[in-house]
C-alpha cells in the first residue's frame, strides 16, 4: 500500500491495517526460512522462527 490514506472512517482504517498486515506477510514470505500460501479465501504463512 503506497498511497497516503485520506479516509479515515472505521471501515477504510480496517481494512488499511489487514491489508498492510498481508503484505507483511507476503513480504516475510519471500524468505527461505518460511512457507506462505496464498489461494483462494486463504492466507498461510508459517515460520519456525520465533516472533511475536
Amino acid at each position: 500500500m503506497n498511497r497516503i490514506l485520506t479516509d479515515l472512517s472505521t471501515p477504510a482504517i480496517v481494512h488499511a491495517v489487514k491489508a498492510n498486515l498481508y503484505e507483511f506477510f507476503r513480504y516475510l514470505g519471500r524468505s527461505k526460512q518460511t512457507e506462505f500460501v496464498n489461494g483462494s479465501g486463504l492466507m498461510r504463512w508459517n515460520t519456525r522462527v520465533p516472533h511475536p
